[in-house]
């Protein structure tokens, strides 16, 4: 749904010093924030089903991200 959000969990997690996972879920947060007002705002201007979806995917596609990067950091790949 919203890759732009495993990206961003991605690159949170890759750049935090310890705990990526702990970085990545705050790029999930502001998704969620963000898509929630936007759905809010934009609710009288047609289909209410993709704004919806984004505030659902957003938490998860961040934490998807933090786990792309922690498997591929314990693969050696990232060094």
């Amino acid at each position: 749904m919203g890759p732009h959000w495993v990206v961003g969990g991605y690159i949170a997690a890759r750049f935090a010093p310890r705990h990526p996972m702990r970085h990545a879920l705050p790029v999930g947060v502001i998704g969620l924030v963000l898509s929630t007002a936007g759905a809010i705002a934009m609710w009288d201007f047609g289909p209410n089903g993709y704004p919806i979806a984004l505030a659902f995917t957003a938490l998860p596609c961040a934490w998807l991200g933090g786990a792309l990067y922690r498997k591929d950091s314990r693969s050696g790949e990232l060094e």
